[in-house]
């Protein structure tokens, strides 16, 4: 099984693992605050630590470039397939910091070719401290210049 099957081998786990959360939930768990319902399942903080510990395995097994970059666009990318009404969209999105420690093995292309994926994936308004890092960081891996941002007036 290669870096990338086992990558999405673990969003698959995750994905059926919430949907049948979802399923067994009663109504209105959750609803208001009231209880704990499918975003308090442990299931994300599984996905998190599985994933956390397979890019740890990675590095130490000595993992290739290509197969770094595989999984890195992988689980930068993941989030936009699922959309952001999913339930498991900010958990994914929280995912990408496990793929910071991929990032300095990836080649100067293959970084400005993520670094242009993800500025398409992940929207501004979604884009947290830890996204913000991880776009800089391709950019300065891949050579690119950080885009001027458009300026209202002299703000």
């Amino acid at each position: 099984m290669t870096e990338l099957e086992q990558i999405r081998g673990i969003y698959e786990a995750y994905q059926e693992t919430l949907k049948q959360v979802i399923r067994d939930a009663k109504p209105f768990a959750g609803f208001m605050g009231i209880g704990s319902g499918p975003k308090d399942d442990p299931c994300h903080k599984k996905f998190l630590q599985d994933l956390e510990a397979a890019v740890r395995g990675f590095l130490e097994q000595g993992i290739g470039e290509e197969a770094a970059a595989a999984c890195a666009g992988y689980i930068l990318g993941a989030q936009a397939a699922v959309g952001e009404d999913s339930m498991s969209y900010w958990t994914m999105l929280a995912a990408h910091g496990r793929a910071e420690p991929l990032l300095p093995l990836l080649s100067k292309e293959s970084a400005a070719r993520l670094a242009l994926q993800y500025e398409r994936d992940v929207p501004r308004r979604a884009r947290m401290p830890m996204q913000e890092k991880l776009l800089e960081t391709l950019r300065e891996l891949g050579g690119a210049a950080a885009p001027r941002r458009k300026r209202f007036l002299f703000f």
